[in-house]
């Protein structure tokens, strides 16, 4: 379905792209007249326009009528293929819940299994408890007896805590012995320190308004000192901060320094390079003013192999326009025909072609050459592809881009480009599709 889906897409385009081609030639007819030109021979249409317009419209036509059943085609194979897409969707699902089933129906036959074993083991330990029981005598049992019993076991649980406790207390007597007398010879040892310290404030003189003023001079000299202090914490704050901006203010005078050797060092590059320039132009012109009679001479023997001698001598003013000789005077090209002016510029751009690869000292090159025979005749294309031909001693590949169908035969290979149908364009070598 994606595989005809996109072949009958890529042929609307195509049909499209014709159909805009058609309609944009037949508006540039309606627009110039007889004086439209063919886009693939480039020769005006003249009398033949209303045939030409008949034609073209008839073409339209069929070309709208095939493009209106391929775009109904489109859409049929665009509904199918949301169709199967939701199908395929649909089945994905499906396909999910039987897989996600399939799953749950393995692990529900595992726990069955598993469930099976445990039961065949509980049987087994049935019978064997069953064996066992019957084996065993017949029990009496006084739930009387059975309390008393309890309740004596209470007691001498009691019993037993109270022995550990006594039994431990009895254990730690001799270490709390001990602890006694270190205590009391502690306190006799405290007893005579205190009488020593007694005997020592005896003797103290002690005056109690003295250490009053004495206190109040320390708590202001403590003020002092903690004042001093918060100055030389602001005085080493404030250093701090100008150290810092000493050095970004040092950083910032060795950029500047630095900035200021670069700017020495590019004021002087761009001297030079200005100093440069000047010669450069000046040598420019200088290789303008050398090489335009070369191209002149070159443009000259071209246009007169290619005119059959008629026109022998192109010129090129200062701006570099093309004049040509006629009857002994210069005429610029405006003043020929069409083919004559084409040609004219062709020879021009072939001539510069050479000169470049003559400056190059190049041996071997190759020129490409663009719907150059459109506005010429069929004589002035036998004399332009006779010039060619004597040129590939210099341009050993010359490649022509044409529609004139007339010279496939007079060329040693021929390539063709073709569109076809499917959107894309197919390429014949020699008569062989590559």
């Amino acid at each position: 379905a994606r595989a005809s889906y996109s072949e009958a897409k890529a042929t609307r385009n195509n049909l499209e792209n014709q159909s805009q081609k058609l309609r944009k030639q037949i508006s540039d007819i309606q627009q110039f007249g007889p004086n439209s030109v063919c886009d693939r021979c480039h020769r005006p249409f003249g009398d033949d326009l209303p045939e030409i317009r008949r034609h073209l419209k008839n073409e339209l036509a069929g070309l709208e009528k095939s493009l209106a059943e391929k775009s109904e085609e489109v859409t049929k194979l665009e509904i199918r293929g949301r169709k199967l897409k939701e199908q395929c969707a649909n089945l994905e699902t499906e396909a999910k819940v039987r897989y996600e089933t399939e799953v749950e129906r393995k692990s529900l036959a595992g726990e069955i299994a598993d469930l099976k074993t445990k039961l065949t083991e509980v049987k087994a330990s049935v019978i064997s408890l069953t064996q066992k029981l019957n084996s065993l005598a017949e029990v009496t049992f006084d739930p009387q007896e059975f309390a008393k019993l309890v309740a004596r076991v209470e007691d001498m649980e009691k019993d037993r805590a109270r022995l550990y406790r006594l039994t431990g207390n009895l254990q730690r007597t001799p270490v709390a012995v001990k602890e006694i007398e270190e205590t009391e010879s502690k306190i006799k040892d405290q007893k005579q320190v205190i009488d020593k310290l007694k005997s020592e404030l005896s003797n103290l003189a002690y005056d109690e308004t003295a250490f009053v003023i004495i206190k109040k001079e320390l708590a202001s000299s403590q003020q002092a000192l903690d004042d001093a202090r918060t100055v030389g914490a602001g005085l080493n704050r404030d250093l701090a901060v100008a150290k810092t901006e000493l050095d970004e203010k040092s950083k910032q005078l060795e950029q500047f320094n630095r900035l200021k050797a670069e700017l020495n060092e590019r004021q002087e590059t761009r001297y030079v390079r200005e100093k440069l320039a000047v010669l450069m132009a000046e040598y420019r012109q200088h290789l303008i003013t050398r090489i335009r009679p070369r191209l002149a001479e070159l443009s000259s023997d071209l246009f007169s192999e290619m005119t059959g001698g008629k026109y022998s001598l192109v010129e090129l003013d200062e701006k570099y326009n093309l004049q040509v000789m006629d009857s002994g005077q210069y005429y610029g090209v405006e003043r020929f025909s069409g083919g004559e002016k084409d040609l004219a510029n062709l020879c021009l751009r072939l001539a510069i072609s050479l000169a470049l690869t003559e400056s190059a000292g190049l041996e071997r090159s190759f020129v490409i050459l663009d719907e150059v025979f459109g506005s010429q005749d069929n004589d002035r294309k036998d004399l332009i592809i006779k010039a060619l031909g004597s040129l590939k001693h210099r341009f050993p590949q010359i490649l022509l881009i044409t529609h004139v169908e007339d010279l496939k035969d007079r060329v040693e290979e021929l390539i063709r480009v073709e569109p076809t149908t499917e959107g894309y364009s197919r390429v014949i070598f020699n008569g062989e599709t590559v």
